[in-house]
């Protein structure tokens, strides 16, 4: 077989969109490959759903972050606009459990506008607001940041998937790498399973997830790292008990993204973690 210009293994959100973009805007072959029958099976399909805003990201320190976090977002609502994809601000309070956290409530305010959030998006509130927006919610104060999204990724990814291939690019489902070979100028990508002939590639992106450091072990890169994987608990709060709250609700600002968390879905089930009453809350598949 001709060897492709451009293979991309994982075909999770973001394999998926770096075939689009590529497809867009180059000639030539490229091929994702995935070990599902389809794409985002795994994280890009069992997530919370929620596009964030870069009010907790240090503007020096996790720059990058900020920055791709900002410009995602207005490209991303743009997408869900022009092909109809649900997209719900439900906004996000990040509450302040403790006195000592309302320094870090300012400092999210500050961060959010160098970030390049707009003052509109951002609100610093007192305890008292906090309860007229949230009535069931305690805290000292919160930053309110008004434009989180919750979206669905599993329909942005067959999308996104759909552009692609109208573009040409190929995908070539369950398929999973077993070792990849140099060749002359040609990567070889041998599947697990025995007898098929390699793919073979002139150029390889990884975006394979949770699989990366494994692909990446098989082309001698990335070898002094290991990986530290963890599972995530998400649950569903019964459709009676909704009324807790109608936004996100977050308690990681002592150590971002770490904490209590509430985030609501587009089906506006609510997906806690960890949580300390458990009555009426089914664990979610």
């Amino acid at each position: 077989m001709e060897p492709w210009d451009v293979v991309i293994i994982g075909g999770g959100i973001l394999g998926t969109s770096v075939a689009y973009w590529i497809g867009n805007q180059y000639e030539g072959r490229v091929a994702v490959l995935e070990k599902e029958q389809d794409v985002a099976e795994h994280t890009s399909r069992r997530n919370t759903g929620v596009v964030h805003r870069p009010f907790y990201l240090d503007p020096v320190k996790r720059r990058i972050f900020a920055r791709s976090s900002q410009a995602a977002y207005g490209m991303w609502k743009s997408y869900a606009k022009e092909r109809n994809l649900p997209w719900n601000p439900v906004t996000t309070l990040e509450v302040a459990t403790r006195p000592e956290d309302l320094n870090r409530v300012e400092k999210y305010y500050h961060w959010g506008i160098q970030n390049g959030m707009g003052e509109d998006e951002l609100e610093v509130l007192t305890a008292e607001e906090v309860r007229k927006l949230e009535p069931h919610v305690r805290g000292y104060g919160a930053i309110w940041s008004k434009t989180d999204t919750s979206v669905d990724y599993h329909a942005f990814t067959k999308s996104l998937r759909a552009d692609a291939e109208s573009e040409g690019v190929k995908f070539l489902t369950g398929i999973e790498v077993g070792s990849i070979k140099a060749s002359g100028d040609l990567l070889g990508v041998h599947a697990r399973r025995n007898g098929s002939e390699p793919i073979r590639a002139r150029f390889l992106i990884n975006c394979a997830g949770g699989s990366s450091l494994r692909i990446a072990h098989m082309l001698g890169l990335g070898t002094g790292y290991c990986d530290l994987n963890f599972r995530g608990e998400y649950w569903e709060i019964s459709s009676e008990r909704t009324y807790l709250a109608t936004r996100n609700i977050r308690t990681g600002l002592s150590e971002p993204m770490v904490g209590e968390r509430s985030d609501l879905t587009l089906s506006r089930s609510r997906v806690p973690t960890p949580i300390e009453d458990f009555s009426g809350i089914r664990q979610r598949q």
